[in-house]
């Protein structure tokens, strides 16, 4: 009885795969997939790779993606991986399949995963970083929680300020790392973390802010007085100080600040307690 049902599940099993590559029906080829997830250890890996990759429809491609990562063979995550970069650099790929893919990366929630999502933060298309952020915000766990707090150095200012933004969504104090990385030797990271700061809009960022004014990089020292100018009236009494400082340059950019708050709306600032 035993080699009979194995006889018969893999007669289903090869049924499942030629349905897969061969069948010109859609729902077929998505049904196929998602059967082909419980069969772990046979040698339908690779229709699935294939699927993933060549499928002519975008849920057959999502469904393969889904079966690999049930399956949780071995270089499947890499595949889904690259299928989600792809999804990231050809726009022509709807942002639905994306999000897909990247969900199904945040629920692995592995660190191979997380990584990549981490790095896909680089992206220009602001629609795609929120959705991005928000799977992130929704399946980062603890034992990966470390990537997040490591993209506070990232010197691509958009992976750091993503990150800063995640880790405070869920709670995390991040203006002391943040600070922290206003001394880093490189510009980038110093540019990103005033910019994670100016978005934060912490009052007990304004003093390291205002420091960081003395930056020899001009990138930077703009950033800071942008960061400086989003935080607002709890900063003025700290800008207003520093228009004696001995440094022309604290001086200069402080003035500049100062002239860029609106005070009409004090009022309507959220963040005066903070």
């Amino acid at each position: 009885m035993g080699k009979q049902r194995r006889k018969e599940k893999t007669v289903v099993v090869d049924q499942d795969r030629e349905y897969l590559q061969h069948f010109a029906d859609r729902e077929e080829r998505k049904a196929a997939a998602e059967a082909l997830a419980k069969c772990i250890g046979d040698d339908s890996y690779p229709a699935l790779i294939t699927a993933l990759k060549d499928d002519s429809d975008s849920c057959v491609r999502i469904s393969a993606a889904r079966a690999l990562a049930e399956r949780k063979e071995p270089h499947a995550i890499e595949q889904i991986i690259l299928a989600f970069n792809n999804a990231l650099t050809y726009e022509e790929i709807t942002k639905f399949e994306l999000e897909e893919y990247a969900q199904i990366l945040g629920k692995l929630g592995d660190p191979t995963s997380v990584s990549a999502l981490i790095n896909s933060l680089s992206t220009d298309r602001t629609e795609v970083r929120k959705i991005i952020m928000d799977i992130l915000f929704n399946y980062v766990g603890q034992d990966t929680m470390p990537s997040l707090f490591k993209a506070l150095e990232n010197q691509d200012y958009r992976i750091l300020t993503g990150a800063a933004s995640v880790l405070s969504r869920k709670g995390y104090k991040v203006t002391d790392p943040l600070m922290k990385a206003l001394t880093s030797s490189h510009p980038s990271v110093r540019r990103g973390a005033a910019m994670a700061l100016g978005d934060l809009k912490f009052k007990k960022s304004v003093g390291p802010l205002i420091a960081a004014l003395k930056d020899n990089d001009p990138a930077v020292v703009q950033e800071v007085e942008r960061s400086l100018g989003r935080i607002g009236l709890p900063g003025v009494d700290r800008l207003v100080g520093s228009l004696a400082d001995p440094d022309r340059r604290i001086r200069l950019a402080s003035t500049r600040v100062l002239g860029c708050i609106d005070f009409e709306n004090a009022d309507k600032d959220t963040y005066w307690e903070k």
